[in-house]
């Protein structure tokens, strides 16, 4: 659980299975880039699809300044990726908590 008024890290890998030889590698996003949407507990959006940073291949983050007035609660997370022919979306419905 973090404060209100907290600056709260984000962080996101995104890899790509092979089939049959059990690879996983990391890749970056390229249509659509990594975005990040954040929702708060009443399903008002505090990050509307914002693109994330990226630290070194497949692994990037996104820094969220929440604010003192900010509700209370679970945060929603959602990333959306992909790599030019699919499309992944990663849903973390307890990302973060304030209070």
């Amino acid at each position: 659980m973090f404060e209100l008024g907290s600056a709260i890290t984000i962080e996101s890998e995104f890899k790509k299975h092979t089939p049959f030889d059990e690879t996983d590698d990391y890749y970056d996003p390229t249509a659509p880039v990594a975005k990040i949407t954040v929702t708060d507990p009443g399903g008002v959006k505090k990050v509307d699809a914002q693109n994330m940073v990226k630290s070194e291949v497949g692994k990037y983050y996104y820094v969220i300044q929440t604010a003192t007035n900010w509700t209370a609660g679970v945060y929603q997370v959602m990333v959306e990726s992909g790599d030019g022919v699919n499309t992944d979306v990663a849903v973390d419905k307890s990302a973060f908590g304030l209070g």
